[in-house]
């Protein structure tokens, strides 16, 4: 029993003592014993290993052993000392347990390392990289404003070539001797190249998707080269704080790597790599690269289908399957450089690592710099559309007093690519006033070039697939047309490209492309020549889908507005609804409608339309307005004989009597205001794609193609047109072309020095009233008041109520304008003796003031009814003339009453007083300001 074996008295206790009992100390030697046996078992570097290791492997010491220590110990001497002692003590049997290769014999290879021949190659070879580089982006410097660099942005493609630099000078680091230096700088080197190489790319990329998904969805987006370059920098901002993070938490420093030579010898070489505590920040370097190439993958993926100018997507493939095979190769001899039972020298390692980071750097610049730079020796001429600034810059000032020649063409291009002699008899080649025939054949064209050239297209997409023929007769042939998949999907893609080039290379460098617009198949664009392009500027631009439920964009409408010389004019191309028909006729009217409504360049109220705000506005398209017989009994085939009999008598005037658009203007239907030149010339509608007109059967020969303009009231004089004619030669669409030239006197010339009233006058509306308004209510009624807008700064009103102020303050309005009081249920409104006085100081020639009728509800929104545009310059000078004022309203271009008013002047006093007549400066109207 326990009892018997750990008696005290000697003739009951039964065994020896030591061990019989659990003494005190008993668990302290268990664990030293279960600690001495876990310590044998682990596997350690056979460099590293004490001698004592081995005997600890072999040694077996139990209890006993540890006890007899514990007694040693016990009895005074030190712990130390008792091991000491006890190993003194079985010396002879511990001998035969001391391995051999001991004592380790250490050599230190510091001075040694990164000094063979061929590592020297190694880093003559990343040096040769790295003056590559250099020497790369020095030419992309040297070629910035080429064609080839232009589209590949030049300060994108220097900032991608200082990352290739970046990342082969911290290759060469890996080929240094690691020291605390070296090996934090190669990976802040290797770390902010790769970014600076890859997050440029990535941007500039995203912005050409994005610009080509908005021309999908016909969306008008901007991009700013300043907004993609910050986002450049603030992704290497980032970079860097993650380095300077990692650089103060776990920095990377020279550590140990130490080898056993001989197994059984004693020699060991101590070699240096660049290592750091834990793997985390290593983690998230190569995590930071994937996640880069997986952006590149996906982006190369969307970029396929875009023009190939901008066209990416080859080049960002190749980038990703060269950098994921040069990172598995670096992260293979990176494992292998650590890994410390490896026969190649870590310093080789360190090498080939630092080589393959620099070859990687190589291959990048073969698929993304140098083909470019190919491209750029290869046309190393200054691309002339990019430097549009600088030409301005160098224009002498013309003369204030030059008319501006403008130059209208539109054409519906049948989804056919044009021929180049096709697009040289619609666009005069030189822009050449001399191309085009006058309306009095009697007469020239005094001016030898044209100021602005206007050009519309619609159907302008192809399939670059399609083969276009030209057979014997001159006629031309389609074997491929266009699908209607191919027509709804149309977008900003080599057809654009080339139609752009086309037309560059027809009017010449004289010529500068000052605005484009792309909307489906529509397009339009706006060249302005050298003589006249530092006094274009405010150029706004919009546009309005009218296809089915008015998002599709094969049909609608784009409008560019300008200013010259403080004359504000717009072009509207439109490409309207088609087929003959009562109810086609409204649809066309109804999308011109559209088109005014929803595309606005004018930012002053949403009230107001381009047609309404513009000093001079131009319609042109295939607005599709058919011939139109009188007599319902007669079916197509007799229309369309009956207008096939006219154009061969040549009676034009006769068949221009029927058309639809010169009715829908007399009626009132669309567009009130404008005008269009009679078409003296056979229709240019449906032909056969061949020199001449030769009418398809399938439709009534109509004039669809149209130019149509309208002046603001007292600027009608300043617009005379000079020309009107279709393009018989132009082949390559089943619609004839046409064109128009104008010239228009700007209001800001030193003949109409004399027409600016120098003073303050005192404008005061009286009598006001409205005829025949538009219903606003389900009731067939409305209630309707007036409200006054400007925008010249030199206008002031008084007569805004206290309570209008706060109603339109709570509704966040910037603009608190005069307004009248509504009068209920009457569409023929009469204020009766209300007046509104405004203060003009400086009047000047096409100075507007606009009055909205609109239409007051007391739970919803306020809806206009009319619109009408006022010439201050005329009120004053007519203000005596006429005590009635009658002016038509419109709304959205068509009809909507009329309004009667009378205006009494008088000289206001301001606060700087009366100016004098010769002293006073003279201010002109801000069409930027908004």
């Amino acid at each position: 029993t326990e009892k018997e074996r750990c008696s005290t008295n000697v003739t009951v206790r039964r065994g020896v003592e030591a061990g019989s009992c659990s003494y005190g100390f008993m668990p302290l030697k268990s664990l030293i014993v279960r600690k001495i046996g876990k310590d044998k078992n682990e596997e350690l570097n056979e460099a590293l290993k004490s001698p004592a290791h081995e005997i600890l492997r072999s040694l077996n010491l139990e209890l006993r052993d540890i006890g007899e220590i514990f007694t040693l110990e016990k009895n005074g001497t030190d712990p130390r000392e008792a091991v000491c002692k006890w190993v003194v003590r079985h010396k002879k049997i511990l001998e035969n347990f001391l391995p051999p290769g001991y004592p380790r014999i250490v050599t230190d290879e510091r001075s040694h390392e990164y000094t063979a021949w061929y590592i020297v190659m190694m880093e003559v070879i990343t040096i040769l990289i790295l003056v590559v580089a250099v020497v790369a982006l020095f030419l992309v410097w040297k070629y910035r404003k080429s064609q080839a660099m232009i589209f590949a942005q030049p300060i994108f493609m220097c900032l991608i070539t200082i990352g290739y630099c970046f990342t082969s000078f911290g290759g060469i680091m890996f080929t240094f001797d690691p020291n605390k230096v070296s090996c934090n700088a190669h990976v802040w080197l290797i770390m902010l190249g790769s970014t600076i190489e890859l997050v440029p790319v990535l941007v500039k990329t995203s912005a050409i998707n994005k610009l080509t998904n908005s021309a999908k969805s016909q969306k008008r987006v901007s991009v700013s080269r300043r907004g993609m370059l910050l986002k450049v920098a603030v992704v290497v901002v980032l970079v860097i704080v993650y380095l300077t993070v990692m650089t103060i938490v776990d920095p990377l420093l020279p550590s140990r790597v130490v080898k056993l030579q001989d197994e059984a010898g004693p020699n060991v070489t101590v070699q240096y790599i660049c290592n750091s505590k834990n793997m985390v920040f290593f983690v998230i370097y190569y995590a930071w690269l994937v996640l880069l190439l997986i952006f590149a993958v996906v982006l190369s993926i969307q970029t396929r289908s875009v023009m190939s100018q901008l066209n990416e997507s080859t080049s960002l493939a190749m980038l990703v399957y060269s950098h994921v095979a040069f990172i598995i190769l670096r992260l293979t001899f990176y494992f292998f450089r650590t890994y410390e039972t490896t026969e190649v020298p870590p310093d080789v390692l360190t090498s080939i690592s630092g080589m393959l980071v620099c070859l990687d750097a190589l291959a990048a610049m073969f698929i993304y710099v140098f083909p470019k730079l190919y491209q750029a020796t290869k046309e190393p001429e200054n691309y002339q559309e990019k430097t549009i600034r600088e030409r301005i810059m160098s224009l002498r000032n013309t003369d204030d007093e030059a008319d501006l020649q403008i130059l209208v063409c539109t054409a519906n291009m049948g989804n056919a690519k044009p021929t180049l002699e096709s697009m040289q008899t619609w666009i005069p080649p030189g822009g050449l006033c001399s191309s085009v025939t006058p309306l009095d054949n009697n007469k020239t064209i005094l001016f030898d070039n044209f100021d602005l050239i206007v050009i519309g297209m619609q159907e302008a997409t192809w399939r670059d697939s399609k083969s276009t023929v030209i057979d014997e007769k001159g006629s031309f042939n389609e074997e491929d047309p266009a699908s209607a998949n191919d027509v709804l999907n149309a977008m900003d893609d080599q057809n654009t490209s080339q139609l752009r080039v086309m037309i560059k290379s027809i009017i010449g460098n004289e010529y500068s492309q000052m605005a484009e617009e792309q909307r489906g198949q529509m397009r339009l664009s706006l060249w302005v020549s050298d003589r006249v392009i530092n006094k274009v500027n405010g150029i706004r631009i919009s546009g309005a889908n009218c296809g089915i439920g008015n998002v599709l964009a094969n049909k609608g409408g784009i409008i560019v507005s300008l200013n010259y010389n403080d004359t504000r004019i717009s072009f509207l191309s439109a490409h309207l609804a088609a087929h003959e028909g009562e109810s086609y006729y409204k649809s066309r009217c109804e999308n011109i409608r559209t088109i005014l409504r929803e595309a606005k360049t004018f930012g002053l109220s949403n009230k107001l339309d381009t047609a309404v705000t513009s000093h001079h506005m131009f319609v042109l398209g295939d607005l599709n307005f058919r011939t139109k017989f009188d007599g319902d009994k007669q079916d197509h085939e007799d229309h369309v004989k009956l207008a096939l009999d006219m154009i061969k008598q040549e009676d034009y005037a006769g068949l221009y009597s029927c058309d639809e658009l010169q009715a829908g203007l007399k009626n009132g239907d669309l567009l009130v205001g404008f005008q269009t030149l009679p078409c003296n010339f056979p229709p240019t509608f449906k032909v056969k794609r061949a020199a001449g007109f030769d009418y398809k059967a399938q439709r009534t020969p109509s004039y669809t193609d149209r130019i149509l303009f309208k002046s603001f009231e007292g600027l009608a004089e300043n617009l005379k047109p000079l020309a009107y004619e279709p393009c018989v030669d132009f082949i390559t669409s089943d619609h004839k072309p046409v064109r128009g030239a104008y010239t228009i006197t700007p209001n800001r010339t030193n003949e109409l020095e004399d027409f600016i009233l120098d003073g303050s006058y005192r404008l005061t509306f009286e009598k006001m009233k409205c005829f025949g308004l538009p219903a606003g209510d389900a009731d067939g009624s409305s209630d309707p008041y007036l409200q006054f807008m400007w925008q010249s700064p030199n206008i002031s009103g008084k007569d805004v109520s206290f309570t209008e102020k706060i109603r339109k303050l709570m509704k966040g309005k910037a603009h608190v304008w005069p307004t009248t009081k509504y009068i209920s249920k009457t569409l023929n409104p009469d204020w009766g003796d209300a007046k509104m006085s405004f203060v003009v100081e400086d009047c000047f020639v096409g100075q507007m003031i606009f009055i909205a009728v609109i239409d007051y509800d007391t739970l919803s929104h306020n809806d206009c009814l009319a619109v009408v545009a006022l010439n201050i310059h005329e009120l004053l000078t007519m203000a005596e003339l006429s005590p009635t004022i009658s002016r038509p309203l419109v709304w959205e271009g068509k009809a909507a009453g009329r309004i009667e008013f009378s205006i009494n002047t008088s000289h206001a006093t301001t606060k700087r007083g009366l100016p004098n007549a010769k002293s006073s400066k003279r201010r002109f109207y801000d069409l930027d300001v908004f």
